[in-house]
């Protein structure tokens, strides 16, 4: 459950696996958000939206600066739908206690610092979130089933410069207080509450310096995560716990070189983490019926396991100017994995899934290369090509049990390392500016990903999965758009395509989507804007303008087309 903050020192480079430089939760690349700070005495604004399905929202932000470098801001959020059928029709015919998903959420933040200087800055961050969001399905609990998250987040950040010398650190700790209530009638009615204590605190530091033509970086980082969770039955004796905690220790060194007049670019990087699972348990108390099939999969007082990786990267770019660039690199990254999947057991699409303690980490080596290109000043293109190779890939399969979770029976499954995936690919996109009014922009994806390499936990239960296309990749996507800028309105027009995928591991027919594969869709979006007297705006944006059922996460339907209207004052 370790959440990742970054901060990074680095120029921007393509986005590889990031393990080198963030550890095993960068697997798949390092997005670095950067707060913007207050840059008036009093500055502020309040925003109020109100859309499709009866869903409303409020916004507002009040920060200011002193000009001795101190700074502050709050900022809250309060949103609500009335929310829509999320099933799918095969569901609604199976199940007569269905009814609309809704959502309520409430955020609130606080932020202060200072910053005198570009050598020195300090930030202090503090958020609250809570939510409930009911799930679609309603017996007798006042919210049917639903989920309600209360978490506290807080974050302080430090860094500075001396000579030629970066430096950064961070601390945070979070602390979510999560409850799912489950309940489903068929041929006997079934209630239990998920409550469940979740951590997470660290501290991640970054050094580097230049000498010459060299950046040279390190850091070190220490994390550690805990779950602590029962699922209590009310309509049986049940009561099922699970528990673990994991500790990541990381330490990584980078050298960025320049040469042939600094057109040349090569990086270097290595990275060891350590990581130790512990006090882990999954124990029923008090077994019924209702749990049974989970009782083989019961573990405690188990020694910790411990799992090290070591992750280099290596980079070269050739950037002659600021009109071409054309670059190639190889990264190795890894996952290890997460608690909940270590310890916990519980609802996931499709079925019921239960903790397995023996899991390893997975990898992934990727290899590409790209280019940037520049004819004109107000046109840049971008393509690049990728090859990737994982193993020990976490994937769902079947234990052969099934359990009845109200709208038929599900497949139990347990997530295991039993496969080596291969991904390959290309990307490109475009963007084009030829004056102040108009810019158009495009980006085209291929992708390919296949299963290589088989080794199923059960030769008789595990059906044999190697040649099979992994599931919700689209082979093929793309997105067109165009903006317009003018004295009376500011326009924007999005169109964007996902091909067909496929919905679950051995590329077979669903009886809850009624297809193989999810089927290729096309949407459009719309949005229109105004600022009046630079104080106040408004706006209008039409997302999916064609109602095209998406099916989305946990095989939930899209809410199809959605319109929302803003009104914005600025202080």
């Amino acid at each position: 459950t370790t959440e990742i903050y970054t901060l990074s020192l680095h120029d921007a480079l393509p986005i590889w696996p990031g393990s080198a430089l963030y550890g095993g939760n960068a697997m798949g690349g390092v997005i670095n958000i950067v707060q913007k700070k207050p840059i008036e005495s009093l500055e502020g604004q309040i925003t109020a939206d109100y859309g499709t399905y009866q869903t409303r929202g409020l916004k507002g932000y009040l920060g200011g600066k002193s000009g001795k470098g101190f700074y502050w801001a709050a900022s809250g959020l309060a949103r609500a739908s009335e929310g829509y059928i999320t099933q799918s029709y095969a569901d609604q015919m199976a199940n007569p206690y269905i009814v609309k998903s809704t959502f309520d959420e409430k955020v609130f933040s606080l932020r202060t610092g200072y910053s005198p200087s570009e050598k020195f800055s300090a930030d202090v961050y503090f958020s609250y979130y809570d939510d409930r969001r009911e799930t679609g399905e309603k017996v007798y609990q006042p919210s049917g089933n639903s989920t309600d998250h209360d978490t506290y987040s807080l974050r302080s950040t430090f860094s500075g410069i001396s000579g030629a010398t970066q430096w950064n650190a961070a601390l945070y700790y979070i602390q979510e207080r999560y409850k799912r209530v489950s309940e489903w009638f068929k041929d006997d009615y079934t209630w239990y509450d998920v409550l469940s204590k979740r951590s997470d605190f660290g501290l991640m530091t970054g050094l580097s310096r230049t000498w010459k033509t060299h950046t040279f970086s390190g850091g070190l980082d220490i994390r550690h995560g805990g779950v602590d969770a029962s699922d209590i039955y009310y309509t049986s004796t049940d009561q099922v716990d699970n528990r673990g905690k994991i500790v990541f220790y990381g330490f990584y060194l980078q050298d960025q070189f320049r040469f042939m007049d600094e057109s040349m670019t090569l990086v270097a990087g290595l990275r060891y983490d350590y990581s130790t699972f512990y006090d882990g348990a999954f124990v029923i108390h008090h077994p019924s019926a209702e749990t049974r099939f989970m009782s083989t999969y019961q573990f405690s007082d188990e020694e910790s396991i411990s799992w090290g990786a070591i992750s280099p990267r290596l980079s070269l770019q050739y950037k002659p100017g600021d009109r071409f660039r054309v670059y190639t690199g190889y990264s190795r990254g890894f996952r290890p994995s997460v608690l909940d999947d270590l310890c916990r057991s519980g609802r996931v699409r499709g079925g019921f899934k239960v903790a397995n303690p023996k899991l390893k980490p997975e990898y992934l080596d990727n290899l590409e290369a790209g280019m940037d290109y520049k004819p004109v000043v107000w046109a840049k293109i971008s393509a690049s090509i990728y090859y990737s190779r994982g193993s020990d890939f976490l994937y769902y399969v079947s234990t052969g049990d099934s359990i009845d979770m109200g709208f038929g029976n599900r497949p139990v499954m347990v997530r295991s390392n039993i496969s080596d995936v291969e991904i390959k690919g290309m990307e490109a996109d475009f963007t084009l500016s030829p004056n102040s009014w108009w810019s158009f922009y495009g980006s085209y994806a291929f992708n390919i990903s296949k299963i290589t390499g088989y080794n199923p936990e059960d030769a008789v239960v595990n059906v044999d999965l190697t040649g099979k296309y992994l599931t919700d990749v689209p082979r093929h996507s793309f997105t067109l758009g165009a903006l317009l800028r003018s004295l009376w309105v500011d326009a924007g027009i999005t169109g964007k395509f996902t091909g067909k995928m496929y919905i679950n591991d051995q590329n077979i027919y669903d009886d809850i989507v009624l297809s193989d594969q999810y089927p290729a869709v096309f949407t459009l979006d719309l949005k229109f804007q105004r600022t009046f007297y630079n104080r106040y705006k408004a706006s209008l944006t039409l997302q999916n303008l064609l109602d095209e059922k998406i099916y989305e996460s946990k095989m939930a339907v899209g809410p199809g087309r959605f319109i929302v209207f803003e009104l914005g004052i600025r202080i």
